[in-house]
Order: structure tokens, then sequence, then C-alpha cells
């Protein structure tokens, strides 16, 4: 009909904003339908404190644990991490919706797959020991991954906080490696795997190096299956008055006795096999010699 109007129908309400969420700024998110809607608010000042809280636990941790060889406080860590983890996890689990608790199951299912594979390798495994202490070690990283994955399921709008923590506490502890290789003297007084004094180390060919170190209480040798340069042995034979002791570990039989041929001036102590490649031909061999005459004595 003519002069007929029609009413267009109002407008549907706009989904509610869930917390944390604002039209100011931020990163945008996408709502179900492809609308592009509201923006996450991040509040600088939380995720800045939040993430130095993160990395200075991480870091309070990694210079507890020290890491290493130091078994005492590296599994006092691991296990604080383990339980730790797991406590959040399952407080995540307990606390949550259904529909939340799935965020990260996966990625924590296959480093746990991983983990059982690194312990089940001990059964095959060269040295057990060693692949034991990676599986407690694998079982801490699962601890501390599942405890992560809580935090971000327990307070989804601090992600950046757990990022950034985690970020800043690796540069930290990279720097300070790089650091204390530069700068021995942060790693105390007795730095691991350095020499102290007296001792120092010498890279050079040891061909060429030997002759400015006698005279010494004591010479190891321990060359590749094709033995040491004969500049070594020479080396050796002149100085044989002003050398205590030589020991020379050898991986062939053949070129031990060569070597020693060509030192007519020490003697053969002792000579002990290790038979470390069983059904092989290869032998282990370590051969003490002292000189015949030594000045001084």
């Amino acid at each position: 009909m003519q002069g007929a109007t029609a009413e267009r129908p109002a407008p549907a309400p706009a989904p509610p904003v869930p917390d944390g969420v604002s039209g100011a700024r931020g990163d945008a998110v996408e709502r179900p339908g492809g609308t592009r809607g509201a923006r996450i608010r991040w509040r600088p000042r939380e995720v800045v404190w939040g993430t130095l809280l993160v990395a200075g636990l991480l870091c309070l941790v990694s210079f507890y644990a020290t890491g290493g060889r130091t078994l005492e406080t590296m599994t006092a860590t691991e296990m604080g991490l383990t339980l730790g983890g797991g406590v959040l996890f399952a407080a995540s689990l307990l606390l949550l919706p259904s529909e939340r608790r799935r965020h990260g199951s996966w990625t924590l299912a296959l480093l746990l797959a991983l983990t059982a594979l690194t312990a089940l390798s001990v059964a095959w495994s060269v040295q057990p020991e060693d692949s034991w202490r990676d599986a407690a070690r694998m079982l801490a990283y699962c601890g501390v991954l599942a405890g992560l994955i809580a935090l971000v399921r327990l307070a989804p709008e601090r992600w950046p906080a757990v990022l950034g923590g985690i970020a800043l506490a690796a540069v930290a502890v990279c720097a300070y490696g790089l650091a204390s290789k530069v700068f021995p003297s942060l790693q105390g007084p007795n730095p691991p795997a350095r020499l102290q004094e007296p001792s120092r180390a010498i890279r050079a060919r040891v061909e060429d190096a030997l002759p400015g170190v006698l005279p010494a209480d004591l010479v190891i040798l321990n060359p590749p299956r094709a033995g040491v340069d004969e500049r070594v042995t020479t080396t050796l034979e002149k100085e044989a008055g002003h050398v205590r002791s030589v020991i020379y570990v050898s991986c062939n039989p053949a070129t031990l006795a060569r070597d020693v041929a060509r030192m007519p001036s020490y003697e053969i102590r002792s000579v002990r096999a290790f038979d470390m490649f069983p059904q092989t031909a290869h032998v282990e061999t370590v051969c003490e010699l002292q000189p015949r005459v030594r000045i001084g004595e």
C-alpha cells in the first residue's frame, strides 16, 4: 500500500564484553561470526610487575640449583618444581570449568610421552645412570610446564606476564653464563672446570709446546690411533733425566709399541689393557714408563 511504512528491526544487542576487555586500546580479538569487536586492554603496570615476578622466581630457582654435577641442590630443585607444578595443575583442574581445562593439555601430554621414552631408554642406554638423570630432569620440565599452563588457565589475562617472565629469565641466565666466561671471578674462588693456580692450560700442538714445559714430574700422553708425533718421543728421550714418569694411554697397541721403542732411555714399569670395545680388535692400554736413570738420584 502507498504511504505505508515498514519499521526496521532493532539491531541485535552486542555480546557482553568480558572482564578485562575494552575497546579503548590493545590487541584486537575476533568475535564469533568474524566481526572485529572488543580489544583486550593490557594494564602496563601489572604486566611489568608480573613479568618481573615470574622472571625473578625463575632466576632464583636457576641460581639455587647451580646445575652441573651439584646433585644435592639439583635434586631438591627438581623435586620442588615437579611437586609445585603438579599442585598448580591439579588446582586448575579442580577450580576451572571443563572448557578451560583443555588448554595446553596436548602440549603437556607430548612432553610426558617424551619423558616416558627417556626413562625407558635406561634399558638400552650405554650409560644408564646418565639416562636416568635425564629422565628425572625431563620430569621436572614437565612439572614446570604444567605449572605455567595452570597459571595461564587460572589467570588468562596475565599470560603476557608469564611469557615475558620466561623470556626475561632466559636472557638473564644466559647473560650471566656469558659474563662468567669473560670474568671467571663471578664464579667464586673455586670455579668448576677451571685449573687452579699454579696450573695453567696451553693451547698448542704437543710437539711444539712440550719442550717449553719440561722438566716435569709426570707427562700424560693420550694420542689418537696414529700415536704421537716423532718429535714428542725425541723430546722425551732427550729430557729423560728430567722426567719422573710418563703415562701413555693408547688405543692402538701397534703405535704404542712403536713410540715406546723410540724412547730407549725409559723402561716399562706397568702395562694394563682395558677391553672397552668387546668383540672387536680394539683395546685400550695404559702404559707407565719411567727413566732408567734420573738426574739427581
